[in-house]
């Protein structure tokens, strides 16, 4: 007996979509384009509706645009599971879920195979234990095309399942702590008194600089730039104290 839709207004995700949230407003005139982000990758292209709880799937219904677009599933597939799937990165896990039905090639739904017509997915006989439930499509022709599909509806329908559920991971073990940075290199001496320096603030000549006065003015944070005048003519570069 199936009592009320598990999806309706639950959180979901996929993999590129503006309107996620219309899968489970409970509306058939509304719809959800998604679609991949790689070209011809169709595992790039999914959406995953969190339950908010672990239930015991024994039914779900795919409903198919409703428009005149008509249904954009081939070979499409629904898991079920433990796995959260809520992002880009989480896209490699989708098949740690529980596949639970895969289309035949480009079939419609229901018993009429209607373009419009809902996917009925029957778990009664053995009901899958989840709280994540995956749609995905793998169109058989995507030649320089990125994969996408619409859905106007997703409903799910169980029972509370009370089994325990497995342990938790074991915690990531924390990052190793960074190296100590170097030690700090020694400060510099002190410059020696200039006591005795002849050159100290003496007439000073240069071939071309305008700072020359600089390098006779006893202070180390101020220098002296002195260039040549002529090209690869080393003898026209000089400083001179007087």
């Amino acid at each position: 007996m199936y009592i009320c839709n598990l999806a309706l207004r639950k959180q979901v995700y996929a993999s590129y979509t503006y309107d996620a949230h219309q899968a489970v407003d409970g509306s058939m005139s509304t719809e959800t384009y998604v679609r991949g982000l790689e070209y011809q990758d169709p595992t790039s292209c999914w959406l995953s509706v969190d339950l908010g709880g672990v239930w015991d799937i024994s039914r779900v219904l795919l409903w198919p645009s409703q428009n005149d677009y008509g249904s954009s599933f081939d070979n499409a597939e629904v898991r079920v599971g433990l796995r959260a799937i809520t992002s880009l990165i989480d896209a490699s896990a989708i098949l740690d879920n529980q596949l639970v039905w895969k289309q035949d090639g480009s079939s419609g739904g229901g018993s009429t195979g209607t373009a419009w017509a809902p996917f009925i997915i029957n778990l009664q006989q053995s009901p899958v234990k989840g709280r994540w439930v995956t749609v995905q499509n793998f169109p058989s022709y995507r030649l320089f095309s990125v994969v996408d599909f619409r859905l106007a509806e997703i409903e799910v329908y169980g029972t509370p399942n009370t089994s325990p559920l497995p342990p938790s991971p074991p915690p990531i073990p924390p990052l190793p702590s960074p190296p100590r940075p170097p030690p700090s290199p020694a400060p510099r001496p002190p410059r020696p008194p200039t006591d005795g320096n002849l050159a100290l603030r003496k007439q000073v000549y240069a071939s071309y600089t305008y700072d020359a006065h600089q390098a006779v003015d006893g202070s180390m944070s101020t220098e002296t730039y002195v260039r040549g005048l002529e090209y690869q003519d080393p003898t026209s570069c000089w400083l001179s104290v007087d």
